[in-house]
């Protein structure tokens, strides 16, 4: 047996129709397998990372049978819920192919839902969560001998149903190496649309992982676990050495989940990025209680513009305080229109996102959201106001098990998932129960897409209907009147015109 491996990171739902575009500004770097790569190659294996989201109609057979290692030491596909379809196709691909060739399955999907993953024919082994010492024992065990069982945290599909060795620590992440960004091409990545409108050569860096927020909507205590564990400033420097030195990029996307959570931490690597390489900008999250807690205060703000922010992200899901409640988010209304306010003060975009379709929110509580993104909009025209994006059901949260009470079924196996997701890849409002009207819902998602996006869209559609249809949705928003969607209407009459043509 070699000491290769073949990494695959899927393309989206669209991808197993052939209709993801290769060429999609934004794409996020695939970061969990650069990771999981450098951990596999300091262990003495060698990598090959494919992220079929830059070219999805080449993953086929011929492809497989071109690119698949001789005798490689497994197959490792990595998906979120919207890879899956495409994850499980190449998958099938590669079992037709070499049906003794190892296949192991990890990722977001994989670590929500491990005993349905390992249930599939097509998957031999799960490893969820974060798998950066899993899979080199995995690795090892594979090429040098010894038993599986020693391997934590590992599921696999038995005679009887799935069997796993149990839940497997979180990694140190100190110990752990840099990503291993020398697999993949950063220009195929580095061209990005900024809240601005404007275009950069941009990366992700993470500079750690976890959250310790209790949010009742998010996953990440199952994926990452409720604790914040920072990475050492050091080894965060030399990357960003690494990806600027060249001068092609300028521009930096700190993905972490919590960027500012120690403002002295911040400042040591602010002072080493701009110092260094002054022309570069640079965005990340924050929480909109921050500001009013004084963590991120005016002269705070001041420094990180001086510093290259351009834009700092904020979830602040809803426009009622009383759905903010229920999600645990513990944030008020007032506290993100205060933050909108303080980063604008400082020549900072905000960027806001909101959510819908909640287990418990009303019809008024939306409407609220609604009217409180157009006031937003309207009070500071330099925010982006984005969604509302549909909530989407996954465990982890304690929102998941009220939705299950109101009667959500997640589908059964992994070939369900592939089958029943929507055309974005994840379950539409018609699939889950506690939303009593979807088409609604799929109106709202079409009307206030264009709040958001109008200024940033070329020439698709029309400028003149682009400004058109946000001012309606604008005008609906503020007088919350949702009743005689003639443009939704229209779409849908447009829509079932071209699938006739």
């Amino acid at each position: 047996m070699t000491r290769e491996i073949l990494l695959v990171y899927p393309g989206s739902h669209m991808a197993v129709s052939g209709e993801e575009l290769s060429s999609d500004p934004g794409r996020s770097l695939p970061m969990g397998l650069l990771f999981l790569a450098a951990a596999l190659e300091r262990a003495g294996f060698r990598v090959h990372l494919h992220d079929a989201r830059l070219h999805a109609k080449a993953v086929t057979e011929a492809w497989l049978a071109e690119h698949l290692p001789r005798d490689p030491v497994f197959l490792g596909i990595s998906a979120m819920t919207v890879q899956v379809a495409h994850g499980l196709s190449i998958a099938r691909r590669a079992r037709a192919l070499a049906p003794r060739v190892p296949i192991v399955w990890g990722g977001a999907h994989a670590s929500l839902f491990p005993t349905t993953t390992a249930a599939d024919p097509a998957v031999d082994w799960v490893l969820p969560r974060e798998a950066d010492e899993s899979a080199v024992m995995l690795a090892r065990a594979l090429t040098d001998g010894g038993a599986l069982s020693d391997i934590r945290g590992l599921l696999s599909r038995t005679g009887g149903g799935v069997t796993t060795t149990g839940e497997a620590p979180l990694p140190d992440v100190a110990t752990l190496p840099s990503p291993a960004y020398h697999l993949i091409d950063l220009t195929r990545y580095a061209p990005r649309r900024i809240p601005d409108g404007g275009t950069v050569m941009g990366v992700d860096v993470l500079t750690s992982r976890g959250c310790p927020y209790r949010c009742a909507f998010c996953p990440n205590e199952l994926l990452l676990g409720r604790r914040w564990r920072k990475r050492p400033v050091d080894q965060v420097k030399d990357e960003l050495d690494h990806l600027l030195v060249t001068g092609a990029i300028n521009h930096v996307w700190f993905m972490d989940d919590l960027f500012i959570g120690d403002t002295n931490r911040v400042a040591d690597i602010l002072d080493h990025l701009h110092g260094r390489y002054p022309a570069v900008r640079w965005e990340a999250n924050v929480r909109a209680d921050m500001f009013r807690a004084g963590l991120v205060d005016a002269s705070f703000l001041r420094y990180l513009r001086e510093t290259g922010c351009a834009c700092l992200r904020m979830g602040a899901e809803s426009g009622n305080n009383d759905v903010l409640a229920l999600l645990q988010k513990d944030i008020t209304v007032e506290e993100t229109e205060h933050a909108a306010a303080a980063c604008l003060d400082a020549d900072i975009v905000p960027l806001l996102f909101f959510m819908m379709g909640i287990p418990g929110e009303s019809r008024s509580q939306l409407f609220d959201t609604l009217a409180f993104m157009a006031r937003l909009k309207r009070r500071f025209p330099r925010a982006m106001v984005c969604g509302p994006g549909l909530f989407r059901p996954y465990p982890g949260g304690s929102l998941y098990e009220k939705a299950l009470d109101l009667g959500l079924r997640e589908p059964p196996d992994l070939a369900g998932w592939a089958r029943e997701l929507g055309p974005q890849g994840f379950l539409q409002s018609g699939r889950l129960p506690w939303i009593e009207d979807p088409g609604l819902m799929e109106d709202i998602l079409f009307s206030m897409f264009y709040v958001e996006e109008f200024d940033r869209l070329g020439d698709y559609p029309h400028p003149w209907l682009r400004r058109r249809l946000a001012g309606l949705a604008f005008w609906r928003a503020e007088h919350r009147s949702w009743g005689f969607r003639v443009e939704a209407r229209l779409r849908r009459l447009a829509r079932s015109m071209r699938s006739r043509a």
